[in-house]
């Protein structure tokens, strides 16, 4: 929902933009009986504050950065090798812009969450402004914790 509000605001559509962060606010509280994250809150507080078009650019921009919207993933200290067609597979995934999201499964312990991150630290992630970001899901026990997790990972 940010970035749908992200990017109604960069085409200059501010009352869509705030129309979609209520919309978000609503299903927030209704979903997962939550508030705003802060980041989501720091946009409102952009779109309400800014009026002209090129300082809501700029202003979201700020933002962008300040929320450290770029590479979202954990770190491995081993070699990555092999595997390189199921790499080259996700990368190019990835680059294909209907591709929002890109879920990995499989049985555990099959090096899943090592290959999306290798795969995601061979694109540029300035490439995807909108960011990566790696949602570990091994730990949950219950569906509707996955909203949750998604959530948390993007800080909202």
């Amino acid at each position: 929902h940010a970035r749908l509000i992200e990017a109604l605001a960069l085409l200059g559509d501010r009352n869509a933009a705030l129309a979609a962060y209520h919309r978000c606010v609503t299903l927030l509280a209704e979903e997962l009986d939550a508030p705003p994250g802060e980041a989501l809150q720091q946009l409102h507080t952009q779109l309400t504050q800014v009026h002209d078009a090129t300082a809501v650019a700029a202003a979201l921009q700020q933002y962008a950065v300040k929320s450290g919207r770029h590479f979202h993933f954990p770190q491995f200290s081993t070699p990555f090798f092999g595997r390189e067609a199921e790499v080259a597979r996700i990368v190019q995934s990835m680059a294909d812009p209907r591709c929002r999201l890109l879920t990995v499964t499989g049985p555990g312990g099959m090096g899943k969450s090592r290959l999306i991150v290798e795969a995601a630290q061979r694109v540029n992630p300035l490439d995807y402004p909108d960011g990566l970001y790696f949602v570990p899901l091994a730990s949950l026990t219950q569906p509707d914790e996955v909203i949750r997790a998604i959530a948390d990972a993007v800080s909202v």
